[in-house]
C-alpha cells in the first residue's frame, strides 16, 4: 500500500469513528434513561428538567391507580425524586 492509499483509509477510519460516537453519546445522554438516575436521561438531570418529567410520571401512575387500583397490591406507586 502507498501512503496516499494508507492516509485515505485512516481518514476514512477517522469520519466513522467520530460519527459512531456522535451517534452513541447521543443516544447515552438524551435518549436512554437510567436506573442510577431512576429512570432519567443524563440531559435531564444536567438541565434539571427531571423534576417536570417527575411530575408527569407521577400523574400518570396516580391515573393509573385511580382506573385500576388493583393491578398495584403495594398501593398508589410513588416516582423517587432523589437523584442521590
Amino acid at each position: 500500500m502507498d501512503d496516499i492509499s494508507k492516509r485515505e483509509q485512516r481518514f476514512t477510519m477517522q469520519l466513522i469513528n467520530r460519527n459512531w460516537c456522535r451517534e452513541f453519546y447521543d443516544w447515552y445522554n438524551f435518549k436512554h434513561h437510567y436506573s442510577g438516575l431512576n429512570g432519567h436521561t443524563p440531559e435531564q438531570v444536567f438541565t434539571g428538567s427531571y423534576a417536570e418529567v417527575f411530575v408527569i410520571k407521577q400523574a400518570a401512575l396516580d391515573e393509573r391507580y385511580s382506573i385500576t387500583p388493583e393491578r398495584f397490591v403495594n398501593g398508589c406507586p410513588n416516582v423517587k425524586l432523589s437523584l442521590a
